[in-house]
């Protein structure tokens, strides 16, 4: 009798460990892949990094006082070239007795604009850092690497009334030789000379999703200029298309008529090489007040 009962609580025993291991593996089973994979795999992220080659490196001029009138001090901290652009670092100090708020007015490498602007609130006896950073794909745009010459315009204004205190002009003349633009120098016609606006055409050019019109455009005269286009057409057919340019005074800048590719293959034009023809209109507005100062007639270029 007690044989028999001890066989069955060994059977009792018995069955249960086969269930705990039963669980268990159905535990594993059914455990999520997403688990798995993140347990067991590394996920590995590659990033692609451009590498500039033949640009110069570090400091290119001595640092020192740019400039001092009207209460301002401006001082020149560094111009160095880093891995991706030049950076040009200015501290300017208030000593005007007020608050006052300072603007880029323009940034110029080798008579070139310069997207590159900043915006401080100074506080009377303060200082702020003005950092500049000019990319080398700017460079690359232009088809320069060294950089002889950086003027830099500051606008200056009383926080509290918005007068205008001063608007300072810098110049800044490094170590490096003259570089004439590679851009400009072959390949190029002029499209509009005069009233202080010269247009030069650069021809056609791809993109990964974009036909380009490339065009070098000048501002000579004194005031800010924002130029944009219309009425464009391709081989006779009227498309959206986009040119937006904000030049500053006595300055010029690379500017593309951009195409979508999309748009452009519904009427037969698959690369550069399909367009026979562009019409457009270019016109400029004075920068703040948007009065038209500047319009082209109808252009015409044939490919």
């Amino acid at each position: 009798m007690k044989k028999k009962y001890l066989l069955i609580l060994l059977c009792i025993f018995l069955l249960g460990c086969g269930s705990d291991n039963n669980e268990t593996k159905n535990n594993e089973e059914n455990k999520p892949v997403a688990t798995e994979i993140k347990e067991n795999e590394e996920e590995i992220i590659e990033e692609e990094i451009k590498t500039y080659v033949g640009y110069p490196k570090g400091e290119v001029v001595k640092s020192g006082v740019l400039l001092e009138e009207n209460g301002l001090k401006f001082e020149l901290i560094k111009a160095v070239y880093d891995e991706d652009s030049l950076d040009v670092v200015i501290d300017l100090e208030n000593l005007t007795g007020k608050t006052i708020k300072v603007y880029t007015n323009k940034v110029n490498v080798n008579g070139f604009n310069s997207e590159s602007y900043v915006y401080n609130d100074i506080p009377d006896g303060g200082k702020a850092r003005l950092y500049h950073e000019i990319f080398f794909y700017e460079l690359e745009n232009i088809g320069i690497k060294n950089v002889s010459e950086i003027l830099v315009s500051y606008k200056i204004e009383d926080s509290k009334t918005f007068e205008i205190i001063d608007i300072a002009e810098l110049i800044i003349n490094t170590e490096l030789p003259y570089e004439d633009p590679t851009r400009l120098a072959s390949n190029t016609f002029s499209i509009v000379e005069g009233d202080g606006i010269y247009i030069t055409g650069l021809g056609l050019e791809e993109s990964l999703d974009e036909l380009l019109f490339g065009m070098y455009i000048e501002n000579r005269t004194e005031q800010r200029i924002v130029f944009q286009l219309e009425e464009f057409m391709v081989n006779g057919y009227a498309v959206n298309a986009y040119l937006y340019g904000d030049l500053p005074e006595d300055t010029g800048s690379f500017l593309n008529i951009s195409m979508d590719k999309y748009q452009m293959e519904r009427i037969d034009i698959k690369s550069v090489g399909d367009i026979e023809n562009i019409k457009f209109i270019i016109y400029g507005q004075e920068s703040e007040a948007y009065e038209e100062v500047f319009r082209t007639g109808r252009i015409k270029i044939d490919f």
